[in-house]
């Protein structure tokens, strides 16, 4: 004789779809509900959904992928401000006002900014912002590995050569 567990597992196998739909169109119904009950259920599971998410994800990997490059194409700031947040801890606000007080321009030439060709400068032993640059400042400062001594040695040697009148207007 089948115990009531092996009973409730089997009408479940034999009516998995009409199961499937109903709990969908209670969940529709019931919105505010389904979240709490699906809170809740990950609070009192976290290793039970992050085992889940794993199959899902390695089971739908090329999905995931091709979901993850579109939303990278049709979100390209929200994209670069994710990337801020998580790679300097720059928030997007933060962001917007360290732009406005650079006047949107590169800290250390004064080239126009945009949002999107802003590069954020930052100490690399601390990894305090220190301001935004545009994209041949960060490559020098980033060469010169934020050496005063390197950045002087330079500045000093480019001021053996003095440029010409013709050869400053270039620059």
């Amino acid at each position: 004789m089948k115990s009531d567990r092996e009973r409730s597992a089997a009408y479940r196998e034999a009516h998995r779809e009409r199961l499937r739909v109903a709990a969908a169109a209670w969940r529709k119904a019931h919105p505010e509900r389904a979240r709490a009950s699906a809170a809740a259920y990950r609070k009192a599971h976290p290793e039970r959904v992050r085992e889940q998410k794993r199959a899902n994800y390695s089971a739908n990997l090329e999905r995931v992928r091709a979901r993850n490059r579109e939303y990278a194409r049709t979100h390209p700031e929200q994209r670069r401000a994710s990337k801020r947040r998580s790679k300097y801890g720059l928030t997007h606000d933060a962001f917007l006002g360290l732009f406005a007080a650079q006047h949107g321009a590169c800290a250390i030439c004064g080239t126009g900014l945009t949002h999107a060709s802003a590069h954020v400068d930052h100490d690399h032993r601390t990894d305090r912002v220190r301001g935004l640059l545009c994209s041949s400042c960060n490559l020098g400062l980033g060469k010169f590995r934020d050496s005063l001594m390197a950045l002087r040695a330079a500045a000093d040697y480019l001021a053996r050569f003095p440029l010409t009148e013709s050869e400053s207007d270039l620059h």
